[in-house]
């Protein structure tokens, strides 16, 4: 598992720690969701995604043009 460090504004830090104990969460389990909610996701899902798009688009695209 890696490691970071940030810089937050003191007001934010305060509400994250107090967000973290009203939660029962740590403080990394509430910026790792919030990283999955803005939808930054390995590049392993990220290429997942990609594809399974790709299959999607191609299927509307045969069907299109074999319905008219």
């Amino acid at each position: 598992m890696g490691r970071l460090t940030i810089s937050l504004d003191d007001e934010l830090h305060r509400a994250l720690k107090e967000t973290a104990a009203r939660q029962g969460q740590s403080i990394g389990s509430i910026i790792e969701e919030g990283l999955w909610l803005r939808c930054i996701k390995p590049i392993k899902s990220a290429r997942a995604l990609v594809e399974q798009a790709r299959r999607q688009a191609g299927r509307q695209s045969y069907l299109k043009r074999t319905h008219y």
